[in-house]
């Protein structure tokens, strides 16, 4: 059935890029991108129609749908009796290709290969667990009564992350044995990373100034390897889908002009839909621009109707609403910086507001973006040294505003008349960025992460790409390969009844890595189990290693771990 699924998705993709929709040649590679990223969109409006109706989301009924959506491309082509025109840049082609490579060379100095689990934060196993949930479920987890639920709150996550991981899992499930599956997250992950820099480069790359490449190229570059490739070390995959969603309205926008109104609206309603239910709060921001823009520049009303309409999703979520509003107030392990990656750029950007405002060209779509963004994080601020929201909410915008901020001075830079002067300006930030970068010798520890602190200065304007650099250069795993083969001998043990000594986040990896909840670091003297997982690494571990060792023994073991039998 798998392979139904990918032959049926392959046809769709290629209809959505080969469907007339005007008669200007369009790039190949930007139909694909968006094609892939429509089917995300369109992925996660199907799992909410199944679960308002009450049946599985399957992959053998997204295919049937699939096949159903095709009807009306093939109409389309034969109606009109010719396929859109496209052609393909070589350039682009490299671009891609460059950007993939780096992309898995970050993957295998980050996680090895064999790929192990290394995250900054717990966030990936939530993210995973409920992937795999969702996988075997077959059904959003808003209602989840299961005993993961108690320990990762499936019923609070918005879940069009896990909706499209858990389906990208299902796909090629068969490829890896069942305790192997979260290498298909890892790679998942580092395809939303790699989809995010070619859509940021598309959406730069529309200005027709062909000879300019070099600065597109290399600001796409400062724009991948700071918050969203920062997203991914964390761990925080919905926030990685969110920033390419944002990414694409930013694009879907830039090229209103080159589709026919239905379809621009159309495309927006997906997108939009798929946003609110990945990230919320980036979608307020999103959902506010595009309400200013289109009902006071475009000065069309019905229109605002079909953004707005999204909105009407979060009723799915409307159970224990007090208590959700409550997790604002929560604080999190998170990068901080409230100023200093953005601040090199501000200078460029304000000539730019000032040119457009000259020219009576200031209310277009990307400095309405950011100016609602900047006041959100005004706003957000106040309410946080009021004590009403925490850091970690406050500086999530950061992560869009980083969108706004690079693309905005990219563009910039672009329309200089001058191109020595486009480059030498491209020059001195590349330099500044990377002398910071070498003089920055800190990184956050983890119980930094959650505390609002930040150790940042004006001169620290590569703090962002530094911070990502000690990560990746850190050799410290959640779960190394010796105690994945660990946990992979309990699994092929058939062990149900033990108990799990370790650290927070190793324990969290077992649980979602064998999709059920165990006890966990209890005390020795409490234990009634019939068999112990213990990974050595742990402080637990390290306390009463010698005592365990005394009373138990141990069935299998290695120099990081092992599993003891507690009684016949």
């Amino acid at each position: 059935m798998e392979m139904i699924f990918v032959l049926i998705y392959l046809i769709l993709l290629i209809g959505t890029i080969i469907v007339p929709i005007n008669n200007i040649r369009s790039n190949f590679l930007y139909r694909s991108i968006l094609g892939i990223i429509m089917i995300f969109g369109i992925n996660i409006i199907i799992s909410i129609i199944t679960y308002v109706i009450g049946i599985k989301c399957s992959i053998e009924l997204l295919s049937v749908i699939y096949f159903f959506l095709l009807i009306p491309i093939i109409y389309k082509i034969l109606k009109e009796k010719r396929i859109q025109l496209l052609y393909i840049s070589a350039k682009d082609i490299i671009f891609g290709v460059f950007c993939g490579i780096l992309i898995i060379m970050v993957m295998i100095k980050q996680y090895g290969m064999p790929l192990s689990i290394k995250y900054e934060t717990t966030d990936a196993s939530t993210h995973f667990s409920a992937a795999i949930s969702f996988m075997h479920d077959k059904t959003l987890l808003l209602k989840d009564d299961s005993k993961l639920n108690e320990k990762f709150e499936f019923n609070n996550l918005m879940f069009g992350s896990y909706v499209n991981t858990g389906i990208f899992i299902s796909i090629f499930k068969s490829f890896l044995p069942e305790i192997e599956l979260y290498k298909l997250y890892i790679i998942f992950d580092m395809i939303i990373l790699w989809l995010s820099v070619l859509i940021f480069y598309i959406t730069l790359n529309n200005k027709d100034v062909l000879r300019r490449k070099i600065v597109i190229w290399i600001f796409s570059l400062i724009y991948i390897l700071s918050y969203p490739l920062n997203s991914v070390l964390m761990g925080s995959a919905y926030l990685t889908l969110s920033l390419l969603l944002v990414t694409t309205i930013l694009f879907v926008f830039i090229n209103r002009q080159k589709m026919k109104s239905s379809l621009f609206y159309s495309i927006l309603f997906v997108l939009n839909t798929a946003l609110i239910n990945t990230y919320m709060l980036f979608a307020i921001i999103v959902f506010i621009s595009e309400i200013i823009y289109v009902g006071f520049k475009l000065k069309k009303i019905k229109p605002c109707i079909l953004i707005i309409l999204p909105v009407f999703s979060i009723l799915l979520y409307a159970s224990n609403i007090s208590e959700k509003l409550q997790i604002i107030q929560e604080e999190g392990p998170m990068y901080k910086n409230y100023y200093s990656n953005f601040i090199i750029f501000v200078p460029l950007i304000l000539i730019k507001f000032y040119n457009d405002i000259k020219h009576k060209e200031f209310f277009n779509i990307e400095n309405v973006f950011i100016l609602v963004n900047l006041i959100t994080i005004i706003c957000t601020y106040i309410l946080k040294q009021n004590g009403i929201i925490s850091s970690y909410y406050c500086l999530k915008y950061y992560y869009i505003l980083w969108i706004f901020t690079i693309f905005i001075t990219c563009e910039m830079l672009l329309k200089l008349s001058s191109y020595r002067l486009s480059l030498g300006i491209l020059s001195a930030i590349v330099i500044f960025m990377t002398i910071s970068i070498f003089n920055l010798d800190y990184t956050y520890s983890e119980d930094e992460l959650s505390k609002d602190i930040t150790k940042e200065n004006i001169f620290s304007i590569g703090d962002g790409i530094k911070n990502n650099i000690n990560i990746i250069l850190n050799k410290k795993c959640i779960l190394n390969e010796e105690e994945l083969e660990i946990i992979n001998k309990a699994n092929e043990m058939d062990i149900d009844e033990f108990c799990i000594l370790g650290g927070e986040g190793q324990i969290r990896w077992v649980y979602a890595i064998l999709n059920k909840y165990i006890d966990s670091n209890i005390n020795v003297e409490d234990l009634d189990y019939k068999y112990l997982i213990c990974f050595k690494r742990a402080t637990y571990m390290h306390q009463n290693v010698q005592e365990l060792k005394e009373k138990y023994e141990f069935i299998y073991e290695n120099k990081y771990g092992g599993i003891m039998k507690i009684y016949e």
